[in-house]
């Protein structure tokens, strides 16, 4: 029986495009316009040692520099708006594309950074081990003598304070590969500076996000992980903990189809927009004729992890917020403007005017980081005080011509 006209008008044509697997070819990313000469010649390096495309290096580097610098320092382009240097990187492409080694290129300089640290930290946590053996005898004495009081009615002694040796020191802690946010929580209601987590297939725990425990999904966490909320937990699975200004980083490798059918999902909570994505073209392996000088990049991470961070009149760490100068603001204006119109023009589009919507943040986050990317690479002894008009212009470049076009 054929269908009559209004059944057919009933029924919409089928967007037939989103069954399509092939994309257009993505823009190169321009490296040493973006990063400068000396970081652009260090990614350009290390992707060759490598043999990796320049934007999983490039990826990897923004997201690692963010955490870095963490919570020491915010963008303040004006007015109430700031941004903190939180950056999700992720590094797409087929399991032959090169992902892993190209993270790898940013991951070595940094755990060497981590090792360093640890070695400088340990006589500290080896003088608590032993406050803590200590302690624990004076804990234990003290309990046999509440107890014996308490059978002949006797007063109550008093605890002692050599009972108590204080917190256990917090190692250096760079980079978490697999956590929960439970564990995150409490991790990071001590850690002010907040964090970077690395995963090598990103696919698990984007599934593992999803999921619910305790009548919850862990989303939200994830979503003021990137905005630098403050983040209070009230399940009863947890202490109570509190976090000011959550900062979680985040950089991982995922395959083009668990990507898609991310893409594809109709309920659409600003998750995937939050993704800075590099999806470059496959390039034919070579020799390669130079390697990268991880001391170099070791170096810069140690200063930008070095970055004091001032307190508020409570005594607590805070973040330095860092100006845009006054030309800055009018590029930034002009960006915000041209976005805006992107936005209307691809109204009904869903991911694309998500995407959009985030782009001007993105901007902002990523002028930062290149501000300071370039002083940790340079002689100058005082961390910038303000963020110039070229690295406005680097970072607007990067969303608008690399970034930008990828969800289109």
């Amino acid at each position: 029986m054929s269908p009559t006209d209004d059944e057919s008008e009933a029924w919409p044509v089928p967007d037939l495009t989103i069954l399509q697997t092939a994309r257009h070819d993505p823009p190169p990313l321009p490296v040493p316009a973006i990063f400068g000469d000396a970081w652009g010649q260090w990614i350009e390096a290390a992707a060759e040692g490598k043999g990796a495309p320049c934007d999983y290096v490039a990826g990897a580097l923004l997201a690692v520099a963010g955490s870095l610098i963490g919570k020491s320092r915010w963008a303040h382009p004006y007015g109430d708006w700031r941004e903190p240097p939180v950056i999700w990187s992720v590094l797409v492409g087929n399991p032959s594309s090169r992902k892993s080694p190209g993270l790898d290129a940013v991951r070595a300089p940094l755990e060497a950074l981590s090792d360093r640290l640890m070695t400088a930290a340990a006589p500290a946590l080896e003088a608590w081990r032993k406050r803590k053996e200590i302690a624990d005898l004076h804990d234990a004495a003290w309990r046999e003598k509440y107890k014996q009081a308490v059978k002949k009615r006797e007063s109550l002694p008093t605890y002692p304070a050599e009972a108590d040796a204080g917190d256990e020191p917090l190692g250096p802690v760079l980079e978490i590969n697999d956590a929960t946010v439970e564990g995150l929580t409490k991790f990071l209601a001590r850690q002010q500076r907040g964090t970077l987590v690395v995963r090598d297939e990103l696919a698990g725990w984007l599934g593992g996000m999803n999921r619910y425990h305790g009548g919850s999904s862990d989303r939200p966490f994830w979503i003021e992980a990137y905005c630098g909320r403050r983040h209070a937990v009230d399940r009863v699975s947890r202490d109570g903990e509190e976090v000011r200004r959550l900062s979680v980083s985040l950089v991982g490798c995922i395959q083009p189809e668990p990507l898609s059918s991310l893409l594809l999902k109709p309920d659409d909570d600003g998750m995937v927009a939050r993704f800075c994505p590099f999806w470059p073209l496959l390039s034919p392996p070579k020799r390669p004729v130079r390697m990268s000088d991880s001391g170099f990049a070791e170096q810069a991470f140690g200063r930008l992890h070095g970055l004091k961070m001032p307190t508020d009149y409570e005594g607590d760490p805070k973040p330095d917020f860092i100006p845009f100068s006054e030309t800055a603001q009018a590029r930034l204006d002009a960006f915000t403007r041209e976005a805006f119109e992107w936005e209307k023009e691809a109204e009904g589009s869903g991911l694309l005017v998500s995407f959009i919507g985030k782009t001007n943040g993105l901007s902002v986050r990523i002028a930062l980081i290149l501000t300071f990317l370039d002083w940790a690479a340079s002689d100058q002894i005082d961390p910038p005080v303000e963020i110039s008009e070229d690295y406005c212009l680097r970072a607007v470049g990067f969303v608008r011509d690399y970034a930008l076009p990828w969800p289109a």
